[in-house]
């Protein structure tokens, strides 16, 4: 990965207020994730940890799964340039790291938005 910290500019919902500011989002990669071998479900996704735990509609969020939401975005692209994803929150009492495999019963789609890479600077 060539940055391990990222900055989610939450589209929708487009009210967001979080930690961070509004539509912000702070968040480190802790790796990359295997999604359910589902229809409509990425192979891979990013694996983010908020940098400030919040809660969105009653839920606590702590760690994220992050995947492009358009065809022709990659993954690769995601963790290099940024761009569009579709993001879920892993559910109260999940725990996830590196190289794990998801089910969609550990996640909760909430959010669309721009994932894109930061300095240490900006963190």
């Amino acid at each position: 990965m060539t940055s391990n910290h990222y900055e989610i500019s939450v589209g929708e919902p487009w009210d967001f207020e979080g930690p961070d500011g509004s539509n912000r989002i702070l968040a480190k990669a802790e790796g990359i994730v295997t999604g359910p071998d589902r229809e409509n479900w990425e192979g891979e996704y990013l694996l983010l940890r908020v940098k400030t735990p919040f809660k969105m509609n009653g839920k606590l969020v702590t760690l994220l799964v992050a995947a492009p939401r358009y065809v022709g975005d990659t993954l690769s692209d995601m963790i290099t340039e940024g761009c569009t994803a579709g993001i879920a929150r892993i559910c109260e009492g999940q725990d996830l790291r590196d190289g794990d495999t998801f089910e969609a019963k550990q996640v909760e789609y909430c959010i669309i938005g721009s994932v894109t890479p930061i300095t240490k600077r900006k963190f």
